[in-house]
Formats: C-alpha cells, sequence, structure tokens
C-alpha cells in the first residue's frame, strides 16, 4: 500500500476576495484536515486568472483534489477542464466562484466537477461556508477576513472594529495590483490561513505593503485626472481610449476611479493583446448588461464581471462597431 499522501492544488485569482478564499481552503487542509480532503494532505497553491489556468492545466499532472477559486467560467477553462478530466478521471474538482459568467455556464459544470459552487456572495464567502459544512472550525481571525471582503464587496460601511482588517485587505490587493509577484501572492494566503496571529507577513513587513498600496493608489488617482479629461460622449457613457497611456493590470480600478471623478457612467478602453481590446464598463447594477449585449451580437471574445462592473474582450478592428453598438443602446438601458 503506498504512503504517499494527497496532493491538493488550489488556485485562486490575485484579487482579495481570491486571495481569502484560497487562505480558507489552505486552512481547511492544512489546519483542520477536513477539506478538500478528510485527512492530511500536500497542498499546492498558486494566484490564476482565466487564460493562464488554462494553459497550466493543459499541462498539469493529475491532482488527488483540484480547487479552483474566484476565476470566472468562460470558454478556454471549460475546455481545459474537460481535457483535465479526461486525463484525471479520479481527481477530485471544485470549482467555487461567483461571477455572472459562471452562473451563465452552470449548467456545463454538472457532471465535469464534483463540487460546482457558483453563488451571489464572495467566493470566500462560498468557501468557508462549504469548509465549515465540512467539519471545518475556522479561526476567528479568518471568519473576519471573510466578512471583511463581503463588506467590501457589498460597498458597505466597515464597522469600526474592522476598520484595521480592512485597510490590511485593500493594502494586499492593492499591493498585488501594484507588483504582481506569485511568492507575495502566497505569503499573504498562509499569513491569512494560520490560525496563530502573525504581526507581517512572512518576508514582507506591513510597511512596504501600505507603501506599494499608497503607489498604486497615486498612480491610478494620477492617470485618472489626466484621462478624465479626454473623455467623450457616448449616449450615456464617458468614452476614454487609454490604449496608449495604460499597461498591465489595475485598469478595472482605474475605470471605478474614472466613474468616480467623471460622476458618469464609464466605458474605458485598454489594450488586450494579440489584437484584442479590453473594454471595461462602470455602470452600477447594469454594466454587465451592456457587455452581455456585445456578446450576444458577437462582437465580444470574452466577457466577465459583476453587476455594476463588466470586461469585454474584442478584436481591435471591431472596436468602433462595438462602440457605435454601446451608443445606440445606452438610452434604453
Amino acid at each position: 500500500m503506498s504512503s504517499r499522501l494527497p496532493l491538493v492544488a488550489v488556485f485562486g485569482d490575485w484579487d482579495a476576495d481570491g486571495i481569502i478564499a484560497s487562505a480558507v481552503i489552505v486552512s481547511s487542509q492544512r489546519y483542520g484536515n477536513v477539506y478538500p480532503i478528510n485527512g492530511e494532505a500536500l497542498i499546492e497553491y498558486t494566484p490564476a486568472e482565466p487564460l493562464y489556468l488554462s494553459r497550466v492545466l493543459s499541462k498539469s499532472k493529475c491532482y488527488d483534489a483540484l480547487v479552483i477559486l474566484d476565476i470566472p467560467l468562460i470558454d478556454p477553462v471549460l475546455s481545459v477542464l474537460r481535457t483535465y478530466r479526461s486525463g484525471c478521471g479520479s481527481s477530485r474538482i471544485i470549482y467555487i466562484d461567483h461571477h455572472i459568467t459562471s452562473h451563465e455556464k452552470l449548467e456545463d459544470l454538472y457532471g465535469l466537477v464534483d463540487e460546482p459552487l457558483i453563488g451571489y456572495v464572495p467566493t470566500s464567502r462560498i468557501a468557508l461556508d462549504r469548509a465549515v459544512s465540512a467539519g471545518f472550525k475556522p479561526s476567528e481571525r479568518l471568519r473576519s477576513f471573510v466578512e471583511a471582503v463581503h463588506l467590501m464587496d457589498q460597498g458597505l460601511k466597515i464597522p469600526s472594529n474592522m476598520i484595521s482588517l480592512y485597510r490590511v485587505v485593500s493594502g494586499i490587493s492593492k499591493a498585488l495590483a501594484s507588483k504582481k509577484d506569485p511568492s507575495l501572492w502566497r505569503r499573504a494566503v498562509e499569513w491569512i490561513s494560520s490560525p496563530i496571529p502573525l504581526p507581517n507577513i512572512p518576508g514582507e513587513s506591513m510597511a512596504e505593503i501600505a507603501r506599494l498600496a499608497r503607489e498604486a493608489d497615486k498612480r491610478i488617482k494620477e492617470e485618472a485626472n489626466l484621462l478624465a479629461i479626454s473623455a467623450q460622449k457616448l449616449g450615456i457613457f464617458k468614452y476614454i481610449d487609454a490604449r496608449k497611456r495604460w499597461k498591465g493590470r489595475g485598469a478595472s480600478a482605474l475605470a471605478s476611479a474614472l466613474y468616480r471623478k467623471l460622476r458618469n457612467p464609464v466605458i474605458l478602453c485598454v489594450a488586450g493583446g494579440e489584437g484584442h481590446v479590453l473594454l471595461i464598463t462602470r455602470l452600477p447594477g447594469k454594466a454587465y448588461r451592456v457587455i452581455r449585449i456585445l456578446r450576444e451580437s458577437g462582437i465580444a471574445v470574452n466577457v466577465g464581471g459583476h453587476s455594476s462592473l463588466g470586461i469585454a474582450r474584442i478584436p481591435e478592428n471591431r472596436l468602433g462597431e462595438a462602440l457605435e453598438l454601446l451608443r445606440r443602446i445606452s438610452y434604453s438601458l
């Protein structure tokens, strides 16, 4: 009989919800020995986005349990999951998410993954509830992190007793947006998952996290101030073309900053790579409806986001067509 410990792989998004959801699963397995595998197991945890996850899983080994957290279910991810399942029949696959695209493709997960846990609250909340139902007893500290993300997601006022925790969660998320460092992501997961409160993230001072967060905030604010001048009217929207100015991560935060600056629904255009652009819509309660129209018209290749912020990836040569469609439909939203 083999004495090999089972291997659990956790792939989580880079943002605060993805980090804390990953910490919940790591804590439940490492310290609780109850979920996703009952008993001791080795754990690997990695930050991921949809296309990166697709590439990694297409070349990966078979895990005893594979947990995917806070990553929108788009066609490339669905395709690689089918390939992974066909080659790793005994692997336990758990998909936990709350993005609208995952709701729309939920039926595709049935029979493909063992646990398709798609909800309407932050992924970290869904993960914690599932782990607790399996017998995990989380620390109050871990529960507080989950609650902080829930309040952030809902845009609710943060209670005074949670302000410091909120700042930590927000700071880590902003630092990672500024410095896309897988090592920092893993150390943040380890720090949050620990049942013993540690003063600092291993190998990273909170002062450094705060500095990176301040730099990210400053960069976003400065760019929003500069780009706001170039905003053009597009139906009910203000359209900002930032392809020449904005590179890398943080475009969603930039769209939100522009929305606050302009006090208007916003469509932000940034480079999407490989002949594509990203159109980011900021419109509370209706943003996802906008980008669904782009997809249903056949213009958008992929879409994602939430009800208040939507992201559509479209071929660059169809940008004019997309903008004209959005101008026409904007008045009927």
